[in-house]
């Protein structure tokens, strides 16, 4: 079997027991790995009985997986996912991470791990060339991301190893915990820290010396070579490797795309003291990527008071700045110190906390609700404090641990939220990027933006070969065909699993797959191979009530601003919609695939599962 190890770990916390599952083409060819595969096992193990399992008990189902392409010569080939239902939005949950512990779960044998079950006492999982044992994790259980990794590696003392872990807020099953790995590198998403913590698992750890083989070395070389030489010249893939994700901050701003005050403006005086060239003139110490990164987008800083450390991206520089009026750049130095360390999504606790100010300025929370902190626009010194707070679930920041959707259901403002689904919108505004409503309302996880890569669509970066092509940011038509055909494609990507920054072309993509697997995809089924997927994860939120009624977007992003780059420009959602749903060929009153569209797509034994 080329680009897959073969075969799957399946860990049963309750009874402690580890066995392999042997993986088949049959399965792998259609779902190709990563998160489509782990929806599949989910349908399958699961059936009807997923809309009614509670995210956080044993029953959940916790999937780490990998995907062909992981740990081969492709370039950005360091990812992995973490799905289960989530605790955030009780739907459908998947966070996607980079680092090198995909790799090396596969180096350590392994194309994934099934987890169930919940551990008497902690425990972390250790992977090691083909076996698995777990061991007490007593002595690790409360301590921080960064002073747990360094435990493990000096205990096991291999340094060929990767950790992924969890923080003390997914001990105490935050619905806005995330995943850690390899420092700072984040599975940031819905909530995944809260479900390893309900099961007991503190820590994963993959080591190994086994080789990914694929079918073609020559031919996946030269391919690799012309996909990587015109990855090169993506204006993207320059600004990510000069200034990383941060340097995105002054044309975010100039399009629109950069929400301020939560969601109610569009400019920020003092975004200049927030952004990427401040970061990288002031704190800058190195550049660093990913298992097989070309990009190296992410940064290293050093600041007096926490020597070393993970510089935000963009999206927690809007989250715990402009979101929030907040122009103090050391604060945010902090809380995403803090953030990663304790284990918190930084767009969930961002947006949450920009929300609890704007509850405070409409007068519906006061500062006695706040335990006496001040938390107003612009209060660095707050932010930074409630970040601890929640870190610790301790007072007002037990209610932002929650998230935003149920601080709005505590102070009867739900319909204020700026979510989808239960999960808060990352930063980037449908207003500035039309194609981005259809997007965010449609996405099985709720509100997420690296999977379809529209705002960068928007911005004038096509897929020719699908007719991915916006010629107007500010126009509705076409607007739903663009959105589910780029989630289609970029969900590939998730499923190979590779860094959607790589902007791999499908005319390169194809025959990547086939030389690394010995498949053999073409751009056509490419693309419906992607549907399926996409398809399997909404019978998924089927299951669990999801439907027509909640493909929408919150009141709070459907109002224009006049003043900045959205123009007071505003999508029709509801036109998108109905373009979206007639490519996808879904009922518009249920929002459920049709029987004869799941059929097509190969997914006629799930049919009676919503049907």
């Amino acid at each position: 079997m080329f680009g897959y190890m073969g075969k799957i770990l399946e860990v049963d916390l309750s009874s402690q027991s580890i066995k392999d599952i042997p993986l088949n083409e049959k399965d792998l060819k259609p779902f190709v790995g990563g998160s489509g595969l782990a929806c599949k096992i989910m349908l399958d193990r699961l059936g009807t009985a997923i809309g009614g399992i509670d995210p956080l008990s044993p029953e959940n189902l916790l999937i780490f997986m990998t995907g062909p392409l992981t740990g081969t010569r492709v370039p950005n080939s360091g990812r992995f996912e973490v799905c289960a239902k989530s605790p955030l939005t009780n739907i459908w949950g998947e966070a996607n991470c980079g680092g090198r512990f995909g790799p090396y779960l596969k180096f350590a044998g392994y194309d994934g791990i099934v987890i169930r079950g919940k551990a008497e006492k902690p425990v972390y999982l250790d992977v090691d060339n083909g076996s698995a044992r777990l061991d007490d994790a007593d002595h690790l259980w409360g301590k921080g991301t960064y002073e747990t990794q360094e435990i493990l590696k000096k205990d096991l003392g291999d340094k060929r190893m990767s950790v992924t872990v969890i923080g003390p807020v997914g001990e105490k099953l935050a619905p806005i915990s995330c995943v850690m790995s390899d420092r700072g590198r984040a599975a940031g998403r819905c909530g995944m820290g809260a479900v390893m913590g309900s099961k007991n698992l503190k820590a994963i750890v993959a080591r190994g010396a086994q080789k990914v083989e694929v079918e073609n070395k020559e031919a996946l070389l030269e391919v690799v070579e012309e996909a990587s030489e015109r990855m090169d010249e993506e204006v993207s893939t320059d600004m990510f490797s000069s200034l990383g994700t941060s340097g995105y901050m002054e044309t975010a701003e100039a399009y629109g795309d950069s929400p301020v005050k939560y969601y109610t403006e569009s400019t920020f005086e003092e975004l200049e003291d927030i952004a990427g060239t401040k970061m990288n003139e002031t704190v800058f110490k190195k550049a660093y990527g990913c298992y097989g990164c070309r990009i190296s987008c992410g940064r290293v800083i050093e600041t007096e008071d926490l020597g070393e450390t993970e510089g935000p991206e963009y999206e927690t520089l809007v989250a715990l700045g402009s979101l929030c009026l907040n122009g103090d750049i050391d604060s945010i130095y902090k809380a995403n110190h803090l953030c990663n360390d304790a284990g918190i999504d930084t767009i969930s606790i961002g947006s949450t906390i920009a929300f609890a100010m704007y509850l405070r300025d409409k007068g519906v929370i006061s500062r006695e609700d706040t335990d006496g902190v001040d938390l107003t626009w612009g209060n660095s010194e707050a932010i930074v404090e409630m970040v601890e707070k929640t870190a610790r679930r301790e007072g007002f920041g037990d209610i932002i641990s929650e998230g935003s959707r149920a601080m709005g259901k505590k102070y009867g403002k739900e319909e204020w939220t700026a979510t989808v689904k239960g999960l808060e919108i990352p930063m980037h505004d449908s207003r500035g990027y039309f194609a981005l409503a259809s997007g965010y309302a449609t996405n099985n996880r709720g509100a997420v933006h690296v999977p379809e890569q529209l705002y960068q669509i928007e911005m004038g970066s096509p897929i020719e070969e699908y007719d991915i092509i916006s010629e107007d940011r500010f126009v509705d038509e076409g607007k739903g065909i663009i959105a589910a055909k780029a989630q289609d494609y970029f969900g590939l990507f998730d499923a190979a699993t590779i860094c959607a920054f790589t902007w791999i072309r499908p005319t390169h993509l194809a025959p990547i797959f086939n030389y690394v697997t010995g498949f053999d995809y073409d751009i056509d089924s490419l693309l419906v191979t992607g549907e399926r997927i996409f398809n399997t994860k909404r019978i998924f939120n089927n299951l669990c009530g999801i439907g027509k009624k909640d493909d929408c977007l919150p009141d709070i992003v459907l109002h224009p601003i006049e003043e900045g780059g959205t123009e007071g420009n505003v999508p029709d959602v509801e036109k998108q919609l109905k373009e979206y749903y007639e490519y996808r060929n879904w009922d518009w009153e249920s929002g459920k695939p049709k029987k004869e569209k799941l059929k097509d797509l190969g997914l006629e034994k799930y049919a009676s599962l919503i049907w």
